[in-house]
Order: C-alpha cells, then sequence, then structure tokens
C-alpha cells in the first residue's frame, strides 16, 4: 500500500449545525438541513481546536 500523504482529518462527523446524529429521535429533516449547512458552510465549523477526537 503507498500513503500519499499522512492522514490530517477526522472525517467522523457525529453532529452539525445543532443536529446530533446519535440521537435516536434524528429525522430527515434534521439530516438535510445539516448537510445543506455543511455544503453552505464547506463543513467550516470546526471544535477540533477545542475538543479533538478521542483516541
Amino acid at each position: 500500500m503507498t500513503i500519499i500523504s499522512p492522514s490530517c482529518a477526522d472525517l467522523q462527523v457525529n453532529s452539525f449545525a445543532g443536529v446530533d446524529f446519535n440521537t435516536a429521535g434524528c429525522t430527515w429533516e434534521q439530516l438535510t438541513h445539516a448537510t445543506e449547512m455543511m455544503r453552505t458552510t464547506r463543513c467550516s465549523h470546526s471544535r477540533s481546536s477545542t475538543a479533538p477526537a478521542a483516541r
């Protein structure tokens, strides 16, 4: 396997735009809203500087 570059991003998204994807009550409308906001902001909202991913 050839590695082109080191990993620079955690592609796991647990929530966005106030929508928690891990709740049982997450609706299709909430998912649509969150994905539209991801497109609009180009996923620029990040908490990585204050809350790094658990290892």
